[in-house]
């Protein structure tokens, strides 16, 4: 897998594809995670329909998912939808665990 070339230890990686009508929902929600949260995390959008490999490897069976990574290690996977404020709660409970 290719990451972003950011340097935060954390990449978000939302897995979509075009025809689902839950992704396309969630499209405004996470271009707000992605402004709030910037500075602290790496964002990856992921087409699944042309990415099998990876639902493959993180076992990506609906979609919309979201994946965090720490270190290129997996610490939190989410299938559905969610309101900003529950994922930006969740976002800064997993990001500063360690602080």
């Amino acid at each position: 897998m290719i990451y972003p070339s950011k340097n935060p230890s954390f990449l978000f990686i939302h897995c979509f594809t075009d025809w689902c009508g839950s992704c396309q929902t969630m499209h405004s929600i996470i271009e707000k995670v992605k402004e709030t949260f910037s500075e602290n995390i790496t964002f990856l959008d992921l087409n699944m329909d042309l990415h099998s490999d990876f639902a493959k490897k993180y076992y990506v069976s609906s979609v919309p998912t979201f994946i965090l990574l720490k270190d290129q290690k997996e610490i939190w996977k989410y299938s559905g939808l969610f309101t900003f404020n529950e994922i930006q709660k969740k976002l800064n409970q997993l990001i500063h665990s360690n602080d």
